[in-house]
């Protein structure tokens, strides 16, 4: 009787501490990431999620993604880090230590004081 009343002493609070659910959404090639290697992810002002990958950088609100790679001004493909800023600038760091900036619908590479060749953590 002892051990079946300390079995529901400890059952009881574990399902008090049961809390909330969240709902779990993946992503994957199909809703055109271009690599399924995710390093970075932040949320900009307007609601957009950008996920950086091995590929490139890619903006989408849920069902697809637009693609930023090698070929929008990024020097590095492979995007190590992401931040966005109040005015709705997202600044792209990538594993060859480049930045660039999404700014007006385009990404811009950044020509400021050049950095070591070493990938950009956030």
């Amino acid at each position: 009787m002892r051990r079946l009343a300390a079995f529901f002493s400890l059952l009881l609070p574990a399902l008090c501490l049961y809390g909330q659910q969240y709902g779990l959404r993946t992503f994957s090639l199909e809703e055109g990431l271009p690599s399924a290697t995710v390093n970075a992810l932040c949320e900009d002002p307007e609601g957009f999620l950008w996920i950086g990958t091995d590929q490139g950088v890619a903006r989408g609100q849920g069902l697809r993604f637009e693609v930023f790679d090698g070929e929008h001004s990024l020097k590095g493909a492979s995007v190590t880090a992401l931040y966005s800023t109040p005015d709705g600038r997202v600044w792209c760091g990538t594993r060859t230590g480049h930045l660039a900036y999404w700014e007006n619908g385009s990404i811009i590479a950044w020509t400021g004081t050049k950095l070591p060749p070493h990938p950009i953590r956030a």
